[in-house]
């Protein structure tokens, strides 16, 4: 189960690597989190504003997001936080299992 999972994950990135609409690679994480400006809005909440999310992130985080709670003016920033701790959580756990794919030959 494990390897078909990863043999669909491995094709799409090199779907998103060969791709005409991709011109430049995408942001890492770490420069996405810089990148990626917290402000205050005068309800007391901090948001971050879509716009300011760099593609294919900006995607990934409204796609994780369906159903989340938010305001006019943009998503919560612990929402935004928690996507990235959580995504690098899971591109640890997906190269641990390609890690341990390679081992077996």
């Amino acid at each position: 189960m494990a390897l078909d999972v990863l043999a669909i994950l491995d094709d799409v990135d090199g779907q998103e690597r060969s791709s005409s609409a991709c011109t430049h690679w995408p942001l890492k994480l770490n420069e996405v989190r810089d990148v990626v400006r917290i402000k205050s809005h005068p309800s007391g909440i901090d948001i971050v504003l879509e716009l300011e999310i760099p593609q294919p992130w900006r995607e990934r985080f409204l796609q994780a997001s369906v159903g989340s709670t938010r305001l006019p003016e943009g998503p919560y920033a612990h929402d935004w936080q928690k996507f990235l701790v959580e995504w690098e959580r899971e591109m640890q756990h997906l190269h641990n299992h390609r890690v341990a794919k390679a081992a077996r030959g």
